[in-house]
């Protein structure tokens, strides 16, 4: 389970990223990015829990990488990728803590 606040009684098992990343043409869009840079998070928080813990997701950071008109490369925000439909994203990068929340 992915979340983004805070949650009690649990402990924090170790860090994990997801990532997802065009590879060229023709360009993925976005939400589809986000989609598997999320369950890119998830597949790798379950390769470290180990220990079959009632393991949660704590999103830490969100980056996106995309192309800006007479800028380039740079880094977006959430907002102004998901206002545009047409701005090109090359990656969508996620960092997370794995939460122990009890046995399964």
């Amino acid at each position: 389970m992915l979340s983004e606040g805070t949650m009690v009684n649990c402990r924090v098992l170790g860090q994990v990223e997801g990532k997802d990343e065009q590879s060229g043409y023709p360009w993925v869009a976005y939400n589809q990015l986000d989609e598997n840079a999320k369950n890119d998070l998830q597949n790798n928080a379950a390769v470290l829990n180990k220990d079959n813990k009632l393991a949660n997701v704590r999103i830490l950071s969100k980056e996106i990488h995309c192309q800006l008109p007479r800028i380039g490369w740079t880094n977006c925000s959430r907002s102004y990728v998901e206002n545009d439909p047409y701005i090109l994203v090359k990656y969508v990068k996620y960092k997370g803590e794995i939460l122990d929340c009890g046995e399964r």
